[in-house]
């Protein structure tokens, strides 16, 4: 959750990541580390959001279920298994399994029973789920899944919106269109649109993301010392011959962005929805 924590942080919010003992712990037990890790960071006056991944978000949801929180803001819950995972089944079959790892049998399908928050009205939740497993996992699960919870788990929670990501269960919270959509969801309360309809905001917020600080102006287009890496819908990505940095240009070749040729194209894949 470190990157996830780093580019929150840049968009404004102030972020706590608490070390919270997921492998060896029951959730309820790990439920009671978080209460103990937020005392004195829920402030008067101010807005709490929630974000987890996997195991966490059953742990937020759980903690929920036994505090009502001043100034609730929304959730996110990232590839949480709700409903459950075959896997931890699985596991649970073998000898002293759950005596070394507590939280098997919440992760076990059907999942874990955890009582709605305490707040009322209920806080609103957004949903990520991830579509793109590895090679190695693709074919041992049903229908959409990230290699380990499938997109029904994640949706075994009453949630207002959910959006789905091409990623595995690992790689989810270390991409930025995660973030993005993180972001929209805890300004907005709905995910964003597809790329070919971003508002203007939307796209703001991805080059103030990951540009370095940008001017937009006009270019003729690359003809000397620029390389075309990538090219879709007319948005191209160029890269400098000798200094190496990379840009991208609009459909009209304006320069929209500069930057790394890594984060150049984690903004253009979002802008094109180029896998």
């Amino acid at each position: 959750m470190r990157y996830l924590a780093l580019k929150l942080e840049q968009q404004g919010y102030r972020v706590l990541v608490p070390t919270l003992p997921t492998t060896f712990r029951s959730i309820r037990e790990c439920s009671d580390y978080l209460a103990r890790a937020l005392e004195g960071h829920i402030q008067d006056g101010g807005v709490t959001h929630f974000v987890g991944h996997s195991m966490g978000g059953l742990v937020i949801r759980d903690y929920l279920s036994r505090h009502e929180i001043k100034g609730l803001g929304r959730i996110v819950l990232i590839a949480t298994p709700n409903g459950g995972s075959p896997y931890a089944n699985l596991l649970l079959g073998f000898p002293f399994s759950q005596q070394i790892f507590e939280s098997l049998p919440d992760l076990a399908s059907p999942g874990p029973d955890i009582a709605l928050p305490r707040n009322v009205p209920a806080p609103e939740i957004g949903i990520i789920i991830g579509t793109q497993p590895d090679a190695v996992r693709r074919f041992l699960l049903p229908g959409d899944h990230d290699g380990i919870v499938t997109a029904e788990s994640v949706r075994s929670v009453a949630a207002s919106s959910e959006i789905l990501i091409p990623a595995s269960h690992r790689r989810l919270h270390w991409r930025a269109d995660t973030v993005w959509a993180i972001v929209s969801f805890l300004e907005t309360g709905e995910f964003p649109a597809l790329a070919n309809e971003l508002t203007v905001h939307e796209l703001n917020s991805i080059l103030n993301m990951y540009s370095l600080p940008n001017i937009i102006v006009p270019t003729t287009g690359g003809a000397f010392f620029w390389l075309d890496v990538a090219e879709s819908k007319g948005w191209r990505i160029q890269q400098n011959m000798i200094t190496q940095h990379c840009r991208i240009l609009a459909p009209d070749n304006a320069r929209v962005a500069w930057g790394s040729l890594e984060a150049m194209n984690e903004v253009f894949r979002m802008i094109t929805q180029v896998p």
